[in-house]
């Protein structure tokens, strides 16, 4: 009987991907986790797609926490849309969707710039083109 390792990948909204790495392709293992190529694929253009509807407005609260999960640094300009259309308050408190967003920034780029969007904005338009091209 063959073994059937599975891979669940989840998305905040509202999709659970789980399938058979013996039935997408060869798998290999790595520091005790089982990847495959067509995993990376799935998660690609999950992420892309993702990263589409935050800039569209749309699944900004649970995209955001996905993003901290599967984002890139391409994630970026979404990541900053969020930040952009929820400000914090003059009393210095934000929603949770934005501090989502900032937690996935500090995730994804390893930099802590603070809450404003101000500061991310020019720290991204300052650095995109060299991070881009890793």
């Amino acid at each position: 009987m063959k073994k059937m390792f599975l891979l669940g990948i989840f998305t905040a909204i509202g999709l659970t991907l789980c399938f058979s790495l013996n039935a997408y392709g060869q798998k290999t293992k790595k520091k005790g986790r089982i990847k495959s190529q067509k995993t990376i694929i799935v998660v690609e253009l999950d992420r892309k797609s993702l990263e589409a509807q935050l800039l569209r407005g749309e699944s900004e609260h649970d995209g955001s926490i996905t993003l901290s999960h599967i984002g890139t640094i391409e994630s970026v300009p979404a990541l900053l849309a969020v930040l952009k259309k929820y400000p914090v308050s003059p009393g210095g408190s934000m929603i949770c969707t934005r501090a989502h967003a900032l937690g996935a920034l500090y995730k994804i780029t390893g930099q802590k710039l603070g809450s404003g969007y101000e500061e991310w904005e020019s720290w991204w338009n300052a650095n995109k083109e060299t991070l881009l091209k890793r």
